[in-house]
């Protein structure tokens, strides 16, 4: 399903050190007075300072033990080999931070970037242009999602976004009822902080999609609360930003960038995800965003370089490309019937049979079907050879041949049968 896409580095903030004098006013003793009272208070405390504290900015620099912190975890397209290093929008994640530092001295904020981006030794090693990329997660201290942002947030917005859950975090802590022992639809009608999520989503959000607020809940599927979603969100990136339709993928993709863009959407979504470990949630939300797959190092691509390793020492290597999975950056076709942001050619429209032929030349090397995140392992594996198959060739790469460990390999494409076979019959006799 394609959504309309229209190192933990630590950054301590100390508390500020807030006085509050009783000028001989009782305040109220309702709950919902008190609530009221201790949110007040609690946004004097992250704003104010004392008679007594210091003018010069000596205090932030030597911050006491906070009393919150949040996990800042961002979702980049970085080229998701570079391992920990650091990421295009960084200086603006550092910007945003600091300033929310400024005005929440007693918040703790750690930021931490994820890369999975296409890899630029699929790109032939050239730097990266256009649209740039990046989904961020405000999450408590054990990484569960208290917060979503598509693009990169501002000062503005990230402050926003802290503020919120710090809300959310203190009606949490007001609640007596154990809601785990509680079923998912008497959660829900029960729970004080879910309840205040959808008032809030409910009072900001446009029209589009307020009639589909209670499709969403907790531990729902994220495919299936986006698919709810999705005409809402059409009408919404198409009116604001004039976008003509699935075909204007250059434009639609350019919106990702402005944490505005998105941001209904980002409300509507958040019962969904609240409070879900955030590597559950973006493997499953990122993609869908993005319109393509993110490239990730899994065990299996690890378990595929040993192998590697292993059949390159008797000689021949030949990678069979085949995948149902569009990555990001990878060059498909578009055409004007495609009902998603571009037209996928899946595995098995790619598929073709070998014959019997071909079947039993490949059965004499080391043969195997992998995807082009695989590919991108084994190169690594190999060291700096790079290869030009990202760069938008017309004809996607079928096989990729390795006669040797020093020899750049050989790219095909599925045109290239005869060639395939001509190489295979060179080597082997």
């Amino acid at each position: 399903m394609a959504i309309f896409a229209p190192k933990f580095a630590s950054l301590r903030i100390t508390p500020a050190k807030l006085r509050v004098r009783n000028q001989g006013h009782a305040l109220p003793n309702s709950p919902r007075c008190m609530l009221a009272s201790i949110v007040f208070f609690g946004v004097l405390g992250s704003t104010g300072t004392s008679a007594d504290e210091p003018d010069d900015k000596t205090a932030l620099t030597k911050p006491a033990s906070p009393d919150f912190v949040v996990n800042l975890v961002v979702i980049t397209d970085d080229d998701f080999l570079k391992g920990d290093s650091s990421s295009w929008c960084f200086p603006s994640l550092d910007k945003a931070i600091l300033k929310c530092r400024e005005t929440r001295p007693a918040t703790e904020i750690r930021l931490r970037t994820v890369l999975a981006g296409s890899p630029s030794l699929l790109n032939n090693n050239r730097p990266k242009v256009g649209t740039r990329r990046a989904v961020a997660f405000l999450c408590d201290s054990t990484d569960r999602v208290l917060g979503l942002c598509v693009g990169v947030p501002t000062p503005k917005q990230l402050l926003n976004l802290v503020e919120e859950t710090a809300e959310l975090s203190l009606i949490e802590s007001l609640q007596k009822t154990d809601l785990e022992k509680l079923d998912n639809e008497d959660q829900e009608r029960v729970n004080p902080t879910l309840a205040r999520i959808r008032e809030r989503v409910a009072a900001r959000t446009i029209r589009h999609y307020r009639p589909l607020l209670e499709k969403i809940h907790p531990n729902q599927s994220i495919k299936i609360a986006a698919e709810s979603l999705q005409q809402a969100l059409e009408k919404d990136i198409g009116e604001r930003f004039l976008l003509t339709g699935p075909t204007d993928y250059d434009r639609l993709a350019s919106t990702q960038q402005h944490a505005e863009a998105y941001r209904y959407w980002c409300d509507a979504m958040l019962p969904c995800i609240y409070r879900r470990q955030v590597e559950d949630v973006w493997h499953d939300l990122v993609p869908m965003v993005w319109n393509a797959e993110t490239w990730r190092i899994e065990a299996e691509r690890e378990l595929l370089a040993q192998w590697y390793d292993e059949a390159i020492s008797k000689g021949l290597v030949v990678l069979e490309i085949l995948s149902d999975k569009l990555f990001l950056d990878q060059p498909t076709r578009i055409t004007d019937q495609a009902k998603s942001l571009r037209a996928v050619q899946t595995a098995s429209e790619r598929e073709m049979e070998l014959d019997a032929e071909l079947t039993e030349a490949v059965a004499e090397i080391e043969y195997r079907k992998a995807d082009l995140a695989d590919l991108a392992a084994i190169l690594q594996r190999r060291g700096a050879t790079s290869l030009d198959i990202l760069h938008g060739p017309s004809n996607p790469i079928r096989w990729v041949i390795f006669e040797n460990k020093t020899e750049k390999p050989i790219a095909l494409p599925k045109e290239s049968r005869s060639r395939l076979m001509t190489i295979i019959d060179k080597i082997t006799k």
